[in-house]
């Protein structure tokens, strides 16, 4: 049995479509995350698209990869994937959230919501992996050290962080 599979979306009003990959079967209920194509199933109804399973295999985001680079799909006008690569992701220019703020209640729940939940090893791994090898401007450093400048740990505090630090380091 395969991993997953490669799949084609037609839109049967225009004729636009969507290549993508699932890691899956063809029956689990999946349907895509290209966020052009989502718009346009919300836009169109499901009923008015097709999808044709064109791969199975286990390499099957290499495939993805092969077939949006032959098509060159992120330069078809009938396209709606963005990109020719089997990885995509949100861009900045199609967010929902691009050009508006969190109103202050909002972050509010969102803090509260948060509160007491611990980042699992992995998630804090991940986080650390992203930071690593960051460049920090000068103005970004002299930021962050006046704004320690005078402060000092409790001694719950001290006990805590050196807690942690040994079992890290365990």
């Amino acid at each position: 049995m395969s991993r997953g599979f490669v799949y084609r979306w037609t839109n049967s009003i225009n004729g636009n479509w969507y290549i993508g990959s699932h890691e899956g079967t063809t029956d689990d209920g999946y349907v895509a995350s290209g966020m052009l194509l989502i718009r346009a199933i919300n836009k169109h109804e499901i009923k008015n698209f097709h999808r044709d399973i064109m791969y199975r295999g286990d390499d099957f985001r290499e495939q993805e990869g092969i077939i949006l680079t032959i098509l060159d799909a992120a330069n078809d006008p009938k396209s709606y994937n963005l990109k020719n690569t089997a990885f995509g992701g949100l861009t900045t220019r199609f967010s929902p959230m691009l050009g508006k703020k969190h109103t202050a209640e909002t972050k509010r729940k969102m803090s509260l919501a948060s509160k007491g939940k611990k980042k699992s090893l992995e998630h804090r791994k991940n986080i650390g992996r992203r930071h690593k090898g960051k460049i920090v401007s000068e103005e970004t450093r002299s930021k962050l050290r006046a704004c320690n400048i005078g402060k000092t740990h409790t001694e719950e505090t001290k006990r805590k962080i050196s807690e942690t630090l040994r079992l890290r380091r365990n």
